[in-house]
């Protein structure tokens, strides 16, 4: 199975892809977050492209489990996801994702493997992957 994932942002939209077959995520990148038909089109765009069976949102909780300002927007997003593609779309708790998404970011740079510097979006990309690893651990 094939899955999209997402780490919603008020500005920016990590997303990443995940195979249950490999047990593997990976970053595709991040989008500026849909406001319009444009926006949308990206996504679609990736949909087509990878042909998910399943769409992963990212949903922000406090450190106790409750829910946030971010929380509702969130879900309003995976909504979204779900009126437009009619796919199931399953929210994972991402409490800590850019957290762990920019220490290992920072962590491959030290080691070598990113020359580049960090750049806008790549913790969002990177949170995307953990996103969808989370799904594919737990599958």
């Amino acid at each position: 199975m094939v899955a999209l994932g997402f780490d919603f942002g008020e500005k920016r939209i990590g997303m990443a892809i995940g195979n249950q077959t490999t047990g593997t995520s990976r970053a595709l990148g991040w989008i500026p977050t849909p406001h319009n038909d444009d926006g949308w089109r990206r996504i679609t765009d990736a949909v087509r492209e990878w042909q998910p069976q399943i769409l992963l949102v990212g949903v922000p909780l406090t450190e106790d489990g409750g829910k946030q300002p971010m929380t509702r927007k969130a879900r309003h997003f995976g909504h979204q996801l779900r009126q437009r593609f009619q796919l199931p779309v399953h929210e994972i708790d991402e409490r800590y994702s850019s957290t762990a998404a920019d220490a290992a970011l920072i962590e491959a740079r030290r080691d070598g493997h990113k020359s580049r510097k960090l750049q806008r979006g790549d913790t969002d990309s990177a949170a995307a992957s953990l996103i969808v690893q989370q799904w594919l651990d737990q599958a």
